[in-house]
C-alpha cells in the first residue's frame, strides 16, 4: 500500500505543470557531508578513536564500519606510510577497513554512505609538483575500494585546492573546489587584494564517474556552501571579499581576517542540475553584507529556504523563501535582547528559532510571531568550547543545522565521544542529550 501511495504521489507531481509548494519535492539530498560527519537518511558516518564508525538512527547503536565479526579494529603494528598510494592503503585487506578509512579521514578524506557503498572525497596538495589533486573513491562494505573519478584533472595546473562539504542526490555527487595560485602566501603577499580565487562546482556520476563542472566563479577569497537540491535545482551560498585591508596596515593576521570578513558579501543562488541554467532568487537573498558577528545560517526544509543573516551588531533578518514558487513568504526581524547576547542559530519551524546566549551559555526558543522566549535547560552544553567546565558538550556552529544536532562530549581526561540532541525534543522544551556510547556494541 505504501508503494502504491508513493507512485500516485509521483504521478500527481508529474501531472501538474505549475509548481505548488505543497507538491514540491522534499530536499532531494540523499546524503551530505558537513563538519567532519557524513549524514544520510538512516544514520551517519564519523571518525571515533581513529576508526570510521556508523551511527544508526533506528537502533541507537554505533559500530565501526567493518564486516568481520572477529576483527579487533586495531591499528597496532600498522604503518600507513609504507604504501605507494592512498588506493593501495585503502585496499589492504590485512588491516581493518574501519581503521584504514579512519586513517584516511585523518589525512583529510571525507566520507558519505549511499546505497550500501561509501563514497570518499579526497582533496590534497602535491607540494613537489605544485598541483592540487581531487579524487573520488568508491568502497564496498567488504572493504574493496576503486578510484571512481579524478576531477582534479579538469583544473588548471600550479594551483592549490581545498574542498569543504559535499552532497549526493539521485546518483550524483556535488561539491565545490576552491582553487588559488600555488605560490600565494598571506604573510609574503601582505594580503594582496589582487589575489583571485576560483570556486568550481562539480557534478560526478556515481554510476560511471562521468565528471562535469556545472559552474565556476572567480573573485577575491571566494567560497561556496551547498544548501540542498529541490526540484532539480542545487542551491548554494556564494561568498566573496569586496577588497582587503593590506596586512601591513594591520597589527596582526587576526585583524586582517576580521577586515576581510567585514568586507565580504554573500548571495544565495541556484543552478539547474539538468541544463545548468542559473537561477536568480529574491534580491533580499543576494549581495548581502557579511555579518560583523560572522555567521549566516541557511536551512532547506520541505521546499522552503530559511535564511538567517546577522546584518548588524544588534539585529538579524530571518527570511522564509518558497524555492518552488520562488517568492518570499515572510520576513522576520530578530533584534538581540538588550540584556542578553541572544543570537539566532537555527530555524526549527516556520515559527520557532533556536537561539544561543553567548553571555550565559544558554539556549532558548524564540517564537518569531509572538516574540516569546523560553530558556532551555540543557546542562553542560556550550558553543565552540566557551566554558570553564571539565566535563561538557560542545556544539559547532555548522553542526547545529543538522537533525539530530551533533555534539562532542568532552571529558575531564580529554577524551571526546559523539552525542546528539534532537530538534523534536528542543521543540517540546524537554531536551535530553544522548551519548553515542549508550547501547553501543563498540
Amino acid at each position: 500500500m505504501k508503494h502504491v501511495l508513493t507512485v500516485l504521489l509521483l504521478l500527481c507531481v508529474l501531472f501538474y505543470s505549475t509548481c505548488d509548494s505543497a507538491l514540491a519535492k522534499e530536499n532531494e539530498t540523499s546524503a551530505f557531508y558537513d563538519y567532519m560527519s557524513g549524514y544520510s537518511e538512516d544514520g551517519f558516518l564519523f571518525t571515533q578513536n581513529d576508526l570510521l564508525c556508523y551511527f544508526d538512527y533506528s537502533t541507537g547503536l554505533f559500530l565501526p564500519v567493518c564486516t568481520h565479526p572477529e576483527c579487533k579494529h586495531t591499528l597496532a603494528g600498522w604503518n600507513s606510510d609504507e604504501y605507494a598510494s592512498i588506493l593501495d592503503m585503502l585496499n589492504d585487506s590485512s588491516v581493518c577497513f574501519a581503521a584504514r578509512m579512519g586513517k584516511a579521514s585523518d589525512m583529510g578524506m571525507k566520507h558519505l554512505q549511499w546505497k550500501e557503498k561509501i563514497y570518499s572525497l579526497d582533496c590534497w596538495i602535491d607540494p613537489v609538483n605544485e598541483t592540487g589533486e581531487v579524487c573520488i573513491y568508491e568502497s564496498t562494505v567488504d572493504g574493496e575500494t576503486r578510484l571512481l573519478a579524478s576531477p582534479g584533472e579538469m583544473l588548471p595546473g600550479n594551483q592549490q585546492v581545498s574542498c569543504g562539504e559535499f552532497l549526493i542526490s539521485e546518483g550524483y555527487m556535488y561539491f565545490p573546489v576552491v582553487s588559488a595560485p600555488f605560490s600565494w602566501n598571506i604573510e609574503e603577499d601582505q594580503g594582496a587584494d589582487s589575489i583571485t580565487e576560483t570556486v568550481y562546482l562539480f557534478q560526478v556520476s556515481l554510476v560511471n564517474g562521468e565528471t562535469a563542472i556545472l559552474h565556476s566563479v572567480s573573485a577575491q577569497k571566494c567560497s561556496m556552501i551547498l544548501l540542498g537540491i529541490v526540484d532539480d535545482v542545487l542551491y548554494y551560498r556564494l561568498t566573496a571579499a569586496n577588497g582587503f585591508v593590506p596586512l601591513e596596515q594591520c597589527e596582526s593576521v587576526d585583524e586582517w581576517h576580521e577586515g576581510y570578513q567585514n568586507k565580504a558579501r554573500s548571495s544565495i543562488l541556484g543552478i539547474s542540475t539538468k541544463n545548468r541554467e542559473s537561477i536568480t532568487l529574491d534580491s533580499r537573498l543576494c549581495d548581502r553584507a557579511s555579518s560583523p558577528l560572522g555567521f549566516s545560517f541557511d536551512t532547506v526544509k520541505d521546499g522552503i529556504l530559511y535564511s538567517i543573516n546577522a546584518a548588524s551588531e544588534d539585529s538579524a533578518m530571518i527570511l522564509e523563501y518558497d524555492l518552488c514558487q520562488r517568492k518570499m513568504k515572510m520576513e522576520y526581524p530578530f533584534r538581540y535582547e538588550s540584556q542578553k547576547e541572544l543570537y539566532p542559530y537555527r530555524v526549527l519551524t516556520d515559527e520557532m528559532v533556536l537561539a544561543f546566549d553567548f553571555e550565559t551559555g544558554e539556549f532558548a526558543l524564540r517564537n518569531l510571531k509572538t516574540g516569546e522566549i523560553k530558556t532551555l535547560a540543557i546542562p553542560g552544553i556550550c558553543i565552540h568550547g566557551n566554558t570553564n567546565q571539565t566535563d561538557w558538550y560542545d556544539i559547532n556552529g555548522m553542526n547545529i543545522q543538522t537533525d539530530p544536532i551533533v555534539l562532542d562530549h568532552v571529558f575531564s581526561d580529554g577524551r571526546t565521544v559523539k552525542a546528539f540532541i534532537t530538534a523534536e525534543e528542543l521543540l517540546k522544551n524537554n531536551p535530553q542529550i544522548h551519548d553515542y556510547t549508550n547501547g553501543s556494541q563498540y
